[in-house]
């Protein structure tokens, strides 16, 4: 597998047979993984740069994707084809989307610090929801069900912070829960939910630094020092 420009964002198909790539370039690419060809190449409808994707969770024939002039579009990987009324316009540079398990909801965040939740139908036709601020650029969201509690979404922004929410009702509003702070102010720092650990209670989180290091944070536990982990000894931001 080759791409000739700076990877924006990729995910991986249910089946982890397939991985979705996007790119300066603004090039949509699907990949056959076991195969290493490219099965298809998308260009973005405003020919701008591509920063985040991922697949719908729920049918992977649909591809989310945000670019650097505010857009987020659903794009049909199979076809090609752009479904009608399946974009809407963000603003700023949208940087990161996560979708919930049945895909028909999710949310997009640019580097204004804007989150956004969409409702998507099953044709592909998006439509916003909620809105939300925080201090600074969202370089990364992610989804949980939350150990089938209230479902939440992890926010990490340019501010030094990792946010926690909790989504509150059927439209994706986001009430906050925590936040921890980080060393984050610059660069696309990424967090995500861990898997479940059946050794342990609770709930955790990694996420990067601009300090080099890695996180491991028990969002359940003591708030005063939720570090259960710090991976030390990188020479470079962890992204």
């Amino acid at each position: 597998m080759l791409c000739a420009c700076d990877i924006g964002g990729c995910d991986w198909s249910a089946s982890n047979e397939l991985l979705v790539t996007c790119g300066a370039d603004g090039a949509l690419c699907l990949w056959e993984v076991g195969g290493r060809r490219r099965l298809r190449l998308v260009r973005d409808q405003l020919a701008a740069p591509l920063l985040c994707c991922c697949f719908q969770p729920a049918n992977n024939n649909m591809v989310i994707a945000g670019n650097a002039r505010g857009m987020v579009a659903v794009l049909n990987i199979s076809t090609g084809i752009y479904p009608r009324g399946g974009s809407s316009i963000l603003g700023g540079r949208v940087l990161s989307i996560a979708c919930e398990s049945s895909g028909r909801m999710f949310w997009a965040a640019n580097d204004k610090g804007v989150i956004v939740s969409y409702r998507m139908e099953g044709a592909g036709c998006v439509s916003k929801l909620r809105r939300l601020c925080v201090g600074g650029a969202v370089t990364c969201l992610s989804w949980s069900p939350w150990l089938a509690r209230h479902p939440a979404l992890l926010a990490s922004a340019a501010d030094n912070s990792l946010y926690l929410f909790r989504i509150s009702d059927r439209e994706g509003s986001l009430v906050l829960k925590k936040r921890f702070a980080t060393q984050h102010s610059e660069h696309s720092v990424k967090s995500t939910f861990c898997p479940i650990m059946s050794f342990r209670r609770g709930v955790c989180v990694v996420t990067g630094g601009e300090d080099a290091c890695v996180y491991f944070l028990d969002i359940e536990g003591h708030k005063g020092q939720p570090v259960l982990n710090k991976l030390q000894g990188n020479s470079l931001t962890k992204r």
